[in-house]
């Protein structure tokens, strides 16, 4: 399934962004992986895949990461 899913359909929703049928802000982005059947996990695959051809996507994807392992730093802090 990983393999099907980093083969087909992430470079499906890449090219949906070539085309410019999409173009999401980091909520946008999560909603729509999740649309496409494909987990956050793969996330990171996506920035290696477009880095020159839509560097604004792989900054978004990065910062998302960010964002999310932030947010799970601070959760834990926050409890203790």
């Amino acid at each position: 399934l990983a393999h099907f899913l980093k083969q087909v359909v992430i470079p499906n929703l890449i090219s949906e962004f070539q085309l410019g049928l999409s173009s999401p802000d980091g909520p946008a982005l999560t909603m729509l992986l999740h649309m496409r059947g494909i987990n956050v996990r793969y996330l990171g695959h996506i920035p290696q895949l477009v880095q020159s051809q839509l560097p604004a996507l792989a900054r978004l994807c990065v910062q998302e990461m960010v964002v999310r392992s932030a947010k799970h730093l601070l959760a834990a802090q926050l409890r203790n």
